[in-house]
């Protein structure tokens, strides 16, 4: 099955735990879905700030949330 990608609006407390939960756990979420999970975009305030878990790979991040939800990928 094909990979999906999603995106994240607002690095907060929620935020980050997902992506964190996402990053860490990504084989695991992977087997149990069977497809991955991939973050293409993120988006806060203070997005380029923010340290973002190294399993994320080369997502975009912006500061519009207009970026992520109209992001192609």
């Amino acid at each position: 099955m094909q990979d999906v990608n999603v995106g994240i609006v607002g690095l907060g407390n929620v935020g980050i735990g997902a992506l964190t939960i996402l990053a860490e756990n990504a084989d695991q979420i992977a087997a149990k879905l069977g497809f991955r999970l991939n973050v293409a975009a993120v988006c806060s305030r203070t997005a380029k700030s923010k340290s973002l878990p190294a399993g994320i790979g080369n997502a975009l991040v912006t500061e519009d949330w207009r970026d992520v939800t109209t992001n192609p990928a």
